[in-house]
């Protein structure tokens, strides 16, 4: 969902789950969970080999990609 990618970048942009939760107005709780769901999205998607090229994070979190496997 938008949701979790948008928590997944601030995420790795170096925000706590605390100031994550401020900026958006929900919990820490949410925040974490959401983080969670976002990473597992990612994982399911790279483990059926749907991304093959090799790139940074900052390059990789503003992919198109990043669109297409966090919903």
């Amino acid at each position: 969902s938008k949701r979790y990618k948008e928590i997944f970048t601030l995420y790795i942009d170096g925000f706590t789950h605390k100031q994550i939760a401020k900026k958006l107005g929900i919990s820490v709780g949410t925040s974490k969970s959401n983080l969670f769901k976002a990473k597992k999205n990612i994982k399911k998607y790279l483990k059926n080999g749907q991304w093959t090229t090799t790139r940074s994070y900052r390059a990789f979190r503003r992919s198109v990609w990043l669109d297409t496997c966090i919903n």
